[in-house]
């Protein structure tokens, strides 16, 4: 019979900017892709008050070898899940319809790579850069035919690589309308995160996260949380990341 080892590997935990204090507010789930995925890399998910911790498995007796080890880059994907309802009373961003209502966080920088430690945000803190619509792959997106100029089609970036168009569709609007939903596939692309635009003006722009497990839950945000190897060995409390929220004064 072998024996497993259980050590960390990335931690994920919810603070407040100034004091570092752990906000309880939130909850973290893995999404059923996400299980098999973590299940697949013997990576076993753990939840905290404050956010969560993910174990990778070593088997001691073939010489503390790491099973399954993650060899290339890796996303796995968690829904985040309000526990307090005067969360946002409480602490910013401000989230609406136009920015998004959801929260986008993931270990990435702006150009995509994968952060070694650090914040979940795009900058220091969670703000309503952040913010996103959660949505699944085929999606229906809504024009404004009463800005200048008006649009005549909509277009998906990817969020890390805005070179990168993902999809088009011409918009058709009934003449006098002042909105035209728009059909959008985003189901051969591998990506999560994108950038939605109107054309011409490519303004105003809206944060996409597609996951078709998590879209229509409800969820107060979603957390891409992308696993790569790096060079050295991984820490031996493993790799940190930290939601920092601003306390409304």
């Amino acid at each position: 019979m072998s024996v497993t080892a259980y050590r960390p590997f990335m931690s994920v935990s919810v603070e407040e900017d100034g004091t570092g204090k752990a906000i309880r507010a939130l909850g973290f789930a893995p999404t059923p892709q996400t299980e098999r995925r973590l299940a697949d890399f013997r990576l076993v998910f753990r939840p905290r008050d404050d956010g969560f911790q993910l174990y990778a498995q070593y088997n001691l007796e073939a010489g503390d070898v790491r099973l399954a080890p993650v060899t290339g880059r890796t996303p796995f994907h968690f829904g985040i899940w309000l526990a307090e309802s005067d969360f946002l009373a409480r602490y910013h961003p401000d989230l609406d319809p136009a920015s998004g209502p959801c929260l986008y966080l993931a270990n990435l920088d702006p150009d995509g790579s994968v952060r070694a430690s650090g914040p979940l945000s795009r900058g220091a803190t969670v703000e309503t850069a952040d913010a996103a619509r959660i949505v699944a792959r085929r999606l229906n997106a809504f024009a404004d035919m009463t800005a200048a100029p008006k649009p005549t089609s909509i277009k998906v970036t990817d969020r890390y690589d805005p070179a990168r168009t993902v999809a088009t569709a011409a918009i058709n609007a009934v003449t006098g309308s002042t909105t035209a939903a728009v059909a959008i596939d985003l189901s051969d692309d591998a990506a999560a995160g994108y950038t939605l635009a109107p054309q011409p003006g490519n303004d105003p722009k809206t944060a996409l996260f597609a996951d078709d497990d998590l879209a229509g839950r409800g969820a107060f945000g979603a957390l891409e949380l992308v696993a790569a190897p790096f060079p050295g060995a991984d820490p031996a409390a493993g790799r940190k990341y930290t939601a920092t929220f601003r306390k409304r004064s």
